[in-house]
């Protein structure tokens, strides 16, 4: 949601206990949302699907594919083959001969891709008008896809569809045909602008007749476009209005959630060239309330509330509230805080409300001139535990930037390095001081990242013991059984077992305790061990990540006040994060380094920088030149030489060696620089 230019967005998030009158209704709706999201997965599959087959028709389409083809099955089966090797022989061998003819392969199939992507543009090109028919059928089966989500449903009529179709493709046209009146609208004004400043009297007169003409036509044809465009979406209306939709199970502002996310992502995955996935149901869902007419003022909500969301008495009275295991009492300091938030879940028209209500404290206010758009509940698992909290989005005046004058170039340097005092994070310098400082995560967060590790790795040679004693029952399970039988044949057939499959199995056994009741008693014995373990693993991570958040938003909020302006680098971290690039090179990061990538998440960092700035309106520059292997004193390149050494010698200024240079200070002086 972009704000206005007279108003910005302020987002308040409040942590929840449980529902009080959570029941299967509300489960229901998530669910319905998580499968609303799948079935648009699905009409996005086929649509890319029939544009493909579209466009390969084409015979220089379909030669380029070819080859392409051809080169990235060659480069499969080399990758392939360095596996085995690898594999064979327990370790990462060197392959020099297949790495060598990889690489050979690399600038072909660049090349080959190059000109498969020229291939396709020019077949798009000439195939525009069926691909926008295309795309209009795509956004109308979205549009519907939420009225037919049952699992024995129909498809959506194709009727409704092409009638949807038409009138996405006559809306499109309007607004072309109302982009290219605003056009002539901006030419009648700089005639008039011409005119004004035209002093000779001919030329004026001419000018003035010009002028009468041109407002004539553009009247007449916007008079007649709006008549006929009336006129023809007036009719389809009509027409998609008289088919009969099924009732849709998912609340009309959760099904928007759900599409406008649906439209972020695709068009994410677009621009990155990736695929939309499939989500499973864990557990986790959200509850959106859309306040529809623009909204309601912060004053009504706290007093009276709206129909979809509101706040009640507190409804614990006297008791406490705990969560997390922290008890809240009542009085003091949450006097007056502590409310119930009652949402909408589903409603189907008048008289169909179904909320639920949610305990809530309100440890800080909502903006009391701000107009509330929309809340969110969120539901997000932690091992087997729920986890709720509340989004409240309002929009407020915009406040006038606080005055950045004389305030200095903050050049932020991220990356990742082990230091005795923790992990290294950034490098920061500010552009009116010399000296630099630096955003370090402390040992106890490393230290409880190892311990995650311990555990883990606890918890993998449990399963291999395990799976190896599951396997072993194979000839008395033959006469298991047969809920159990099928459970175990299920089990069989997982290449890789996880957890989940013994876990499946103890369930299923549960049901026939009396069947080799020892052996159930191990099994049982082995899930509730693996289950403690797991939710011990997923709570501490969970607080280890929570610790980190919480340094990093008071970094990027300490930084952005000091900052006039920010530079930070403009790193791949995505490409960082990868083992192999799309042309089958290895990423060359070691793996404690990419341990210690996944610790340091320094494009979470970065992400809050942004935000941060962004509300005090501090610009951000991404710095895409040169920093690391280039002297901040002569400006010449630094030879390579243990590029995993902290400190490094310029050998141009300093070719005895005497003068170390520390790698991040170093980049972090050059972006400053410049």
């Amino acid at each position: 949601m972009a704000p206005r230019d007279d108003t910005a967005i302020c987002v308040r998030r409040y942590g929840l206990l449980a529902p009080l009158d959570w029941d299967e209704a509300g489960e229901a709706q998530m669910r319905a949302m998580r499968r609303l999201w799948n079935r648009l997965v699905e009409i996005e599959q086929a649509h890319r699907q029939a544009v493909a087959a579209l466009t390969g028709a084409e015979q220089e389409v379909q030669a380029a594919e070819e080859r392409l083809a051809r080169l990235a099955d060659r480069r499969e089966t080399l990758i392939a083959e360095r596996k085995a090797r690898r594999k064979a022989a327990r370790s990462r061998a060197p392959t020099p001969d297949l790495d060598e003819q990889i690489a050979a392969l690399k600038p072909l199939i660049a090349e080959a891709a190059a000109a498969t992507k020229a291939a396709r543009q020019a077949a798009r090109a000439r195939l525009r008008p069926r691909l926008a028919r295309l795309e209009a059928e795509r956004t109308a089966r979205v549009k519907y896809a939420d009225h037919y989500l049952a699992d024995l449903a129909e498809p959506i009529p194709e009727r409704l569809v092409a009638l949807e179709a038409d009138y996405q493709q006559q809306l499109a046209a309007a607004l072309a045909e109302d982009a290219e009146l605003a056009a002539a609208r901006d030419a009648l004004a700089s005639l008039v602008a011409e005119r004004r400043r035209t002093e000779d009297a001919a030329e004026r007169a001419a000018l003035d007749e010009t002028i009468r003409s041109r407002r004539r036509v553009i009247s007449l044809t916007k008079r007649q476009r709006k008549a006929a465009l009336k006129q023809r979406l007036a009719t389809l209306a009509a027409e998609i209005k008289a088919i009969p939709l099924p009732e849709s199970p998912v609340f009309w502002a959760n099904a928007n959630a759900v599409r406008q996310d649906f439209e972020r992502a695709r068009d994410g995955a677009l621009k990155r060239g990736g695929e939309l996935r499939f989500r499973a149901w864990r557990g986790e869902g959200r509850l959106v309330n859309q306040i529809p007419g623009g909204g309601i003022t912060v004053g009504e909500f706290l007093s009276a509330g709206h129909a979809q969301v509101r706040l009640g008495a507190d409804p614990l009275g006297e008791r406490t509230m705990s969560r997390h295991g922290r008890t809240i009492r009542s009085g003091g300091r949450h006097a007056g805080r502590r409310h119930a938030l009652c949402v909408t879940v589903h409603s189907a028209g008048r008289g169909t409300r179904h909320m639920a209500s949610l305990p809530i404290l309100m440890h800080r206010p909502l903006p009391t001139d701000g107009t509330l758009k929309e809340v969110t509940v969120t539901r997000r698992k932690v091992a087997s535990d729920d986890r709720w909290h509340a989004v409240f989005l309002t929009r407020v005046p915009a406040r006038p930037p606080a005055s950045r004058a004389g305030k200095p170039i903050l050049a932020v340097n991220c990356g990742w390095r082990r230091l005795d005092e923790g992990l290294r994070v950034a490098t920061v310098l500010a552009s009116n001081r010399g000296l630099v400082e630096y955003v370090v995560l402390p040992e106890a967060i490393l230290e409880g990242h190892e311990r995650l590790r311990e555990w883990q790795s606890e918890r993998d040679k449990a399963l291999i013991e395990s799976v190896a004693w599951l396997r072993s029952l194979a000839p008395v399970m033959a006469k298991a059984p047969a809920e159990l039988a099928e459970a175990y044949a299920r089990f069989l057939r997982t290449p890789r077992p996880s957890p989940r499959s013994v876990a499946r199995i103890a369930l299923a056994w549960r049901a026939h305790q009396g069947w080799r009741s020892e052996d159930w008693r191990t099994i049982e014995d082995i899930r509730r061990a693996d289950k403690r373990l797991w939710v011990q693993i997923e709570h501490a991570r969970a607080k280890l990540i929570g610790r980190r958040r919480d340094l990093y938003r008071c970094v990027a909020r300490r930084l952005a006040g000091m900052a006039g302006e920010i530079v930070v680098d403009a790193a791949d971290w995505a490409a960082l994060a990868r083992r192999s690039s799309p042309d089958g090179t290895e990423n060359p990061l070691w793996q404690g380094a990419r341990r210690n990538r996944q610790i340091a998440a320094v494009g979470e960092l970065i992400t809050y920088i942004r935000e941060a700035a962004g509300k005090l309106g501090v610009p951000v520059v991404a710095h895409d030149g040169p920093a690391t292997w280039r002297c901040h004193r002569c400006g010449h390149e630094i030879e390579k030489r243990r590029p995993a050494e902290l400190y490094q010698f310029c050998g141009h200024c300093d070719p005895d060696h005497v003068h170390p240079i520390d790698q991040d200070e170093n980049a972090v002086r050059v972006m400053a620089a410049e």
